[in-house]
């Protein structure tokens, strides 16, 4: 039982190392390239989908909301209420990362705990 386990840890580790050994020469486009070569693809993600929306004014927000007036027969006052706007919204689309992330679907562990001297 012991035996595979050990080669399990290290058919995941051995790809680990050498993914986070990629960055020394400092060319990360041909690198990144590499990584993709050998793995079939990339496990880092430069964008993604935007939460946000942006309206006819082309104010970007995640929720908008309208103020509509409350009308009751005999009301002399001016009430009104806040309604979530649904309409004539269009999506942010991807968002550029300020730096790539791994992708949550990359097999592997990232950090090891170390307890004890």
């Amino acid at each position: 039982m012991g035996g595979a386990t050990s080669s399990l840890a290290k058919s995941v580790s051995t790809p680990v190392k050498w993914l986070f050994s990629w960055n020394k020469t400092g060319d990360s486009c041909q690198d990144e390239a590499a990584i993709a070569q050998r793995f079939g693809a990339t496990p880092f993600v430069h964008k993604r989908r935007g939460s946000m929306y942006m309206d006819e004014d082309g104010d970007l927000a995640h929720e908008f909301f309208e103020e509509v007036p409350i009308k009751h027969d005999g009301d002399q006052g001016h009430r009104y209420k806040m309604v979530k706007k649904n309409h004539h919204l269009v999506p942010q689309g991807d968002v550029e990362l300020p730096h790539p992330r791994l992708h949550v679907d990359f097999p592997a562990v990232l950090c090891e705990v170390f307890t004890g001297k």
